[in-house]
């Protein structure tokens, strides 16, 4: 983990042989949220898509990878450190690509497609 103390996950099912749903929380004692923003702290964008990153590792059991191409990355809702839960689903598509979604009780919070390598 990149980043000590940013999300837990909680478990993590397949779905199919394509899709994998992780369920997390977003934990409220880590150190990025005293710059962003005290008071009022709100999930980094980028430390949000590092944590797809990984997450996508696990799937495919690989030590590192990089995201080598986003074709779309949407952020619809804001990102809040708490105990609730998210679920963050990736399907792996033909040639390297994948989507993923986190969804807070049913709403999405971001989206993404991109490539990995």
């Amino acid at each position: 983990m990149l980043i000590a103390n940013y999300y837990t996950v909680l478990g993590c099912d397949r779905q199919d042989e394509r899709t994998f749903q992780f369920r997390f929380t977003l934990n409220p004692g880590s150190d990025v949220y005293r710059g962003h923003f005290p008071g009022n702290p709100v999930a980094p964008g980028v430390c949000t898509l590092q944590m797809v990153k990984e997450c996508l590792q696990s799937i495919l059991r690989r030590d590192s990878l990089r995201l080598s191409q986003v074709r779309q990355c949407r952020f619809s809702r804001l990102l809040r450190p708490s105990d609730k839960q998210l679920e963050l689903s990736i399907r792996l598509s033909d040639d390297q690509w994948f989507t993923a979604e986190i969804t807070e009780e049913g709403q999405v919070c971001m989206k993404i497609k991109a490539k990995y390598n």
